[in-house]
């Protein structure tokens, strides 16, 4: 059962439709103050807090 050693076959993926930095600078633009952290396996999350009352 498997693929062996060959790494694409354990993967699935298609093309992203936005590069990882133009995705990060959305998120910049969208919600000021996001952490970006990127993960395994091409992933990334992104952690907003939303602003209390000033």
């Amino acid at each position: 059962m498997g693929c062996g050693n060959d790494f694409a076959c354990s993967v699935a993926a298609i093309h992203p439709g936005m590069s990882y930095a133009r995705v990060r600078a959305e998120a910049r633009r969208v919600l000021p103050g996001v952490r970006y952290r990127r993960g395994l396996l091409w992933r990334y999350s992104l952690v907003w807090r939303k602003p209390g009352p000033q």
